[in-house]
């Protein structure tokens, strides 16, 4: 199953009472991009997101505390972001030369529902053109589409381009475009549910059941997605975080 384009960027990288770091921490930061990059589970998102996370590291490379300074709006996304630096300590010892006991790092999730660079620019143009030509924003998804190549997350843009032909009054292609979009999403949504369910299988952890409830909430069956993060929470009674989503998906159920 593609990924969509994720970015982690690093926004700065402060020594203790917010002081300017002395020794070269070029390497190091690379070496925990790419550490966290690996252990990113993506969410199931066709919207843009973006979460700030303020974490302190000690010199032994622990991950000593954090916080989200941002929040995304989605509390799932926030949840992802949260569970891969988790997963990601400890890091490395601090570089040589420096004597900071712990170093203050702002780092930036964000995600495009996107699987390259050029799919993201196509997608971006076709959305400037909407309601200003809508036949140069239909034409623009259309290489979006080919761009995809027949991969389940191209439902989102059948999506997009069902709404473009619902301003074209095109009805008979809205028609043909939501059919495609339903039946590509419902092969999307169980590639999501297996992968989930075989990490699970992997490491039975809180997060785990919590990604495998998305999962199937995104799905739609919400009977399975209640008893997964029911799991969560037993696993983990101090999370709140798990406690509302349960109640985000209750509210679905009825």
């Amino acid at each position: 199953m593609a990924l969509m384009l994720i970015m982690l960027t690093t926004i700065s990288v402060s020594a203790e009472n917010n002081n300017p770091v002395q020794a070269d921490f070029s390497d190091y930061m690379d070496n925990l991009r790419g550490k966290i990059q690996s252990n990113w589970n993506q969410p199931e998102l066709t919207e843009e997101g973006q979460t700030v996370i303020q974490f302190k590291v000690t010199r032994d490379g622990s991950l000593f505390a954090y916080n989200i300074k941002e929040s995304s709006g989605n509390p799932v996304f926030d949840e992802f972001a949260v569970n891969s630096l988790e997963k990601s300590a400890p890091f490395s010892e601090f570089p040589a030369g420096c004597k900071e006991n712990y170093i203050t790092i702002q780092y930036t999730f964000e995600s495009k529902p996107v699987t390259t660079e050029r799919m993201k620019k196509i997608v971006s143009d076709s959305e400037k053109f909407i309601n200003v030509d809508n036949q140069m924003a239909r034409k623009l998804i259309d290489e979006a589409i080919r761009e995809a190549d027949g991969d389940s997350i191209a439902y989102f843009l059948y999506a997009r381009r069902y709404k473009i032909d619902r301003l074209l009054c095109d009805v008979e292609s809205a028609k043909t475009d939501l059919a495609k979009c339903k039946r590509l999403k419902d092969i999307y949504d169980q590639k999501r549910i297996k992968t989930c369910a075989k990490a699970l299988e992997e490491e039975e952890t809180p997060f785990a059941h919590f990604a495998l409830a998305n999962a199937y909430d995104v799905a739609g069956d919400y009977e399975k997605a209640t008893e997964e993060i029911d799991k969560a929470i037993s696993m983990t009674e101090l999370n709140n975080a798990y406690k509302r989503y349960r109640l985000e998906i209750c509210s679905r159920r009825r």
